[in-house]
């Protein structure tokens, strides 16, 4: 038997997919993520994968993994002591940054702590050229004296010199004598890690890859260690910021491109579900126990960009954050998770996080000791999920731990309504979800009613109706185990490497013969880089370009009709879209160039049909469910997925169940299956009609 298999480490459960190479059987599992040491909670997955199928690890061809490793390095500033070397009367780049503010009103802000004290920053004597050549050569007696200097503790070490993106090799020559003097130690170069202009967004990338570099490339070797030890001879890849996958020695190498591995996951399991089902202009939404997170699908892509910004001081609050100019899906963090805490803030209103319960002890139904309200804990309140069937009956949630934990809320407002104050929580999640989707679609120039949401993760199905009515979104799709779909998703991604360089050029004199011979030039680079992507693997390229004089550049894919005009109006299309304008007559320059290759790879069927069962009456049971002031409380029918025959349309309200999460019909909405096991949710006709008068 050949499996293929993926685990993704989420915030709260770690979830497992196992697919089957030609049967197309597949093994849905999950367990609890265990935050100290995540490898233990991967292992567990393996043991029930192995109880399930009744074969082992080693009968798998390939195992995919998603880790949340280094983002909660970052997160939670538990990184390795790191030192920098730069460019002599530089090395407070990372923490002038931009010097401007997130809050201009703020007068107590409180701004990034760098990620590199200043004791372990240290000047060397070189100098490059925005050019590449040398003004002044590397002093190597520098660089020994530096690192003799360096405390014992410091385990890692960032090379950030000024302009190595057009010469890296000052800093080359850097990392050897480094190496030779400290060879335990973990060097990272910003010519490897963002070889692109604009000192402080490399020096920011480079040190987060020095600062996570040590726990990431410690928990890889252990991850594949352990499964080596199962007996494992076949692929391990692990899952990159940008939808793509790499091995774990380049994840090791480079971890400041893992970052988002889960989410980026997820969105890939939407995308599939949004091509399948012909749908070219997409939300993918992934709410799981920590996060909720969003991002656009046009033309069966999700949208890819090169400026994430990652572990903001204020969670909400653009520019707070880290800048990380490397390609990656361009996810929003748009809301809180299952797990995110409930109360009252000083002002007397209601807020719902940043703080999460996570899995530890997680939402007080849980029945961990977590005392403090989340948003599970008010789902289970107002009868969204089935407390005997969590996680496909694997839990068993404590209603009364529930409310005494929301009754925490109304022992500061002085309330004694439990529902209105589980209803105020949820509503409030949902709302706040449909703000930061309706601005993110507007900054791409689209209106999310022309949209369709794809809800992934295991909360986002229970909150999508809702955050659907709200946007007025016409349809909304439910993928079959959506409760586990970034490790569905990890079973979609194929094998990529890339690489980014700065060289800003004129479109004009250099012409389309001169693009192409540059792009054909960081293609072959790619190619002696990795012998794994095939013969023929896929090739993307993207521009960065403006108009001379302009500080930014935008990302324009390169056109299929790459003529010195095509690309010329690929980009004058973009700064309409984007910047709601043409650009203003001037000579375009292209400042940084892109190229992608990619390996796909069959893995046989992701989503393989079952016969649903054919009856006239699905509905298993039913219970109480709440739908607001307005409907209230409602006898609703409950269906298992399973049972839901192909084409039937079931009126809301509805809870359908499977084993991962659960769908909320609301009062005036339908569901109906597909053959594939999707699930549309739309408006009824009769609503249409209504509103329509």
């Amino acid at each position: 038997m050949t499996w293929a298999i993926g685990v993704d480490i989420g915030g709260t459960f770690t979830d497992l997919v196992a697919i089957h190479a030609t049967s197309g059987l597949r093994i849905v599992r999950k367990v609890l993520t265990t935050p100290r040491e995540p490898l233990i909670a991967v292992l567990a997955a393996l043991d029930e994968f192995e109880r399930a199928a009744g074969a082992s690890v080693s009968d798998a061809d390939e195992v995919i993994h998603a880790t949340t490793l280094a983002t909660n390095t970052l997160l939670q500033r538990k990184g390795a002591r790191a030192a920098l070397l730069t460019t002599r009367g530089f090395r407070d780049i990372i923490e002038t940054g931009r010097e401007d503010r997130f809050d201009l009103y703020d007068l107590q802000i409180e701004l990034q702590p760098p990620l590199i004290d200043r004791d372990l920053r240290v000047g060397i004597t070189e100098r490059m050229s925005a050019r590449g050549e040398v003004l002044r050569p590397l002093k190597e007696s520098d660089v020994v004296s530096a690192v003799r200097a360096l405390p014992h503790d410091v385990t890692s070490i960032a090379v950030c010199f000024l302009h190595s993106y057009a010469n890296g090799q000052h800093e080359r020559t850097t990392r050897d004598i480094i190496l030779r003097e400290r060879p335990d130690v973990f060097v990272s170069l910003s010519c490897e890690v963002a070889p692109i202009i604009r000192e402080y967004e490399r020096f920011i990338a480079t040190a987060i890859n020095a600062y996570v570099r040590p726990q990431v490339g410690d928990y890889l070797n252990r991850l594949t260690k352990s499964l080596a030890k199962r007996d494992f001879a076949g692929f391990v890849g692990i899952m990159k910021s940008d939808g793509g996958m790499c091995t774990p020695e380049e994840a090791g190498q480079l971890p400041a491109r893992i970052l988002e591995s889960g989410p980026a996951a997820g969105i890939l399991s939407a995308t599939y579900t949004a091509v399948q089902c012909g749908e070219m202009l997409a939300v993918a939404f992934d709410m799981g126990g920590t996060t909720a997170k969003a991002c656009l699908v046009t033309d069966g892509q999700p949208v890819i960009t090169d400026e994430l910004e990652v572990a903001r001081l204020s969670r909400f609050t653009k520019h707070s954050g880290l800048p990380l100019r490397l390609p990656s899906l361009d996810l929003i963090e748009i809301g809180a998770g299952g797990g995110s805490i409930a109360s009252i803030s000083d002002l007397g209103l209601l807020q719902v996080g940043p703080e999460s319960a996570a899995s530890e002890p997680g939402p007080a139904c849980y029945g961990l000791g977590g005392e403090h309200p989340t948003v599970t804990d008010a789902d289970l309140l107002l009868g969204y999920v089935n407390p005997t069937y969590f996680a496909g009956g694997t839990m068993t949630l404590d209603t009364a731990a529930a409310r005494k934990a929301v009754g925490r809320i109304l022992e500061k407002t002085g309330s004694s309504d439990l529902t209105a104050a589980a209803w105020g929580i949820v509503d409030l999640v949902n709302e706040n979800m449909a703000r930061e989707i309706r601005l993110h679609c507007v900054e791409h120039g689209i209106d999310p009613a022309s949209a369709t949401l794809i809800a992934t993760g295991g909360a986002g199905p229970v909150h999508a109706g809702q955050i659907m009515a709200k946007l007025r979104i016409r349809r909304l799709v439910c993928p079959r185990d959506a409760g586990a779909a970034s490790a569905v998703g990890l079973l979609l991604a194929p094998r990529s490497l890339g690489k980014t360089v700065t060289d800003v050029a004129q479109l004009v004199q250099i012409g389309a013969e001169g693009v192409r011979r540059k792009l054909d030039a960081l293609k072959n680079e790619l190619l002696l880089e990795s012998h794994d992507l095939g013969d023929r693997p896929e090739e993307s390229y993207v521009l960065h370009m403006r108009v001379r004089g302009q500080a930014y550049d935008l990302r324009v894919a390169l056109p299929k009709q790459a003529t010195t005009a095509g690309i010329a109006q690929a980009f004058s299309v973009e700064h309409v879209k984007r910047l709601g304008r043409a650009p203003a007559e001037g000579s375009i320059e292209i400042v940084n160039w892109s190229a992608a290759l990619t390996r796909r790879v069959a893995r046989g069927p992701v989503a393989p049909a079952e016969a649903a069962a054919s009856s006239d009456t699905p509905a298993s049971s039913d219970r109480d469910a709440y739908f607001g002031p307005n409907a209230g409380w409602l006898k609703t029918p409950v269906v298992r997925r399973e049972r839901m025959a192909e084409g039937v349309i079931m009126a809301g309200p509805l809870l359908i169940e499977d084993a991962g999460s659960t769908i909320v019909v609301a009062p005036g909405q339908n569901a109906r299956a597909k053959a594939s096991g999707d699930l549309i949710i739309e408006e009824s006709s009769q609503k249409t009609e209504n509103k329509a008068r």
